[in-house]
């Protein structure tokens, strides 16, 4: 069974809604999901699945609950679309077997009170460089909430690219500071 919870994305003008189709790549008919629901599957053979999202669908937080046994199960992050996100609240949190090869970039209609990116590649250890910078706007928008944990535990990342910001993170001043549980878990990384 495979769960796909919707981020909160309350935004500072509450457009943010769901109203979107997902393709489980299984021969079963696709699924039309709206507000408050929380998309599941049941696949009736073990294998590797393209799950396809179309429509509007503003933020996704695969992680949000600790304990689910489907999160090493997705692998890899193709495509990213043209949604518009505007949340990644606890996005790929726990997805240890995650990768991305997606050749494209998120695209954002706006970062709202819940507009963050909190814990977002949470425990990914299989990421081994990840380039920020796609996910500048919804960053400056919600400032050192956006940034909190945002990379915690990974543990084997070698390099991540962090865009030059001009929102004020307090005292430090500096990202890496935030992306982290705690300064030493940056150590030996290249952070540009």
């Amino acid at each position: 069974t495979f769960y796909l919870r919707r981020s909160s994305t309350r935004s500072n003008n509450n457009t943010s809604y769901f109203n979107y189709e997902i393709d489980w790549s299984d021969g079963s008919p696709k699924e039309t999901f709206t507000n408050n629901t929380t998309p599941s599957h049941v696949y009736t053979e073990i294998g590797v699945y393209d799950i396809a999202i179309e429509g509007i669908f503003p933020g996704m937080a695969t992680g949000y609950r600790s304990g689910n046994s489907y999160l090493g199960k997705l692998l890899e992050v193709k495509n990213w679309g043209d949604v518009q996100f505007s949340s990644f609240y606890y996005g790929f949190l726990g997805c240890v077997n995650m990768i991305i090869t997606a050749k494209d970039e998120p695209t954002f209609r706006e970062a709202g009170n819940s507009g963050a990116v909190v814990a977002m590649f949470g425990s990914c250890r299989k990421i081994k460089k990840l380039d920020l910078t796609p996910f500048k706007p919804m960053l400056e928008a919600s400032g050192y909430y956006g940034w909190n944990r945002i990379c915690n535990d990974m543990t084997t990342v070698e390099k991540i690219i962090i865009p030059s910001m001009t929102t004020n993170l307090g005292s430090s001043g500096n990202y890496s500071d935030h992306c982290f549980t705690s300064a030493g878990q940056s150590a030996g990384m290249e952070i540009l």
